[in-house]
């Protein structure tokens, strides 16, 4: 299973979708429901929100008027930087730094076009993510990929993000939501 991931993706970022991506192992899923553990190596972690979409069949070089039947589900997630590293490095892609919601058939969803996705720190206001507004819609982030990945089954897209990096402390729970309905709950120790 990959984890890739695309950066920003929607106006309130950049005029443009953002196409570079970048992959992470399975070890930087953080799941909804288990504790974060903010790693000691690293002086500030942040995270940004995405809408997450889920693979549900192999393909490769897919073309756009066909990706959204390789879709089979969908969450909201967060990216997690940590900074600065020795030399100044920036890491996103250190074990835990993909916060993952449980998913969404894709069945249950209305319209692929239009997914509502929030995410908060308990008592402060959401960050909306809404799938109408990404640059790329998920079926030109599938055409894209698959020129270069063969996507395989279970595969995560973090399909950009569309807010500033928010700091993660210590003792903040996080929750995310998919058209209203609760999804993620992380809390941070």
């Amino acid at each position: 299973m990959k984890v890739i991931a695309l950066n920003s993706n929607y106006p309130s970022k950049s005029p443009e979708c953002d196409k570079r991506v970048y992959l992470m192992a399975d070890s930087s899923l953080a799941k909804s429901g288990k504790p974060w553990f903010l790693p000691e190596y690293a002086e500030e972690f942040a995270f940004r929100p995405h809408l997450v979409f889920r693979i549900g069949r192999l393909g490769k070089n897919i073309a756009r008027r066909f990706a959204h039947r390789y879709v089979d589900a969908v969450t909201i997630g967060a990216s997690v930087s940590a900074s600065p590293l020795p030399e100044g490095a920036i890491s996103q892609a250190f074990d835990g730094a993909a916060m993952i919601g449980d998913f969404i058939p894709i069945e249950e969803i209305a319209d692929i076009d239009h997914i509502t996705g929030t995410f908060a720190i308990e008592g402060q206001e959401p960050a909306t993510l809404c799938s109408a507004d990404m640059i790329c819609k998920i079926d030109e982030i599938i055409e894209h990929i698959s020129q270069y990945f063969t996507l395989k089954i279970g595969d995560i897209i973090y399909s950009g993000f569309g807010t500033d990096a928010t700091a993660l402390a210590i003792d903040q729970v996080l929750h995310g939501t998919i058209n209203g309905k609760e999804v993620l709950n992380i809390k941070v120790k």
